[in-house]
């Protein structure tokens, strides 16, 4: 059995530390982003709805994919988490911006009851870096 070193993100969320999780590892060739809300460099989440929101996030996973080595060539499967099925449209064009070119599989986009605080959307992702 193959045993890959393990990189993770710091614990910068209360969540974070609070539950014992990451924000982001890597293991070997496997990048794991937990899920990303559009909070701005700020802390706060942007204003302007699910698309801003969605557009936040992706920009920092896109950061965090970059922290591990990875890129969103490398994204292999979405998950994308909606207060509001009406704001589908809005969150599909901005991963499709972001993704467009290598289209990863999308787990599904999911109707919850309520994400944290006032966020309209929240996305993670898996990577496989095959360098």
């Amino acid at each position: 059995m193959t045993k890959y070193e393990r990189t993770t993100l710091p614990q910068v969320r209360p969540a974070d530390k609070m539950c014992g999780t990451t924000p982001g590892l890597r293991s070997g060739p496997f990048v794991y982003i937990s899920g990303v809300v559009g909070r701005g460099p700020d802390g706060t989440l942007v204003e302007g709805g699910a698309g801003p929101q969605a557009r936040q996030a992706l920009s920092n996973i896109l950061a965090a994919l970059d922290k591990l080595g990875a890129a969103a060539h490398d994204v292999v499967r979405t998950r994308v988490y909606l207060v509001s099925m009406d704001d589908v449209a809005d969150v599909a064009h901005e991963h499709k911006r972001v993704f467009g070119e290598h289209l990863p599989s999308c787990g599904a986009f999911l109707h919850v009851a309520g994400l944290y605080g006032d966020a309209r959307v929240e996305i993670e992702c898996d990577a496989v870096v095959l360098e």
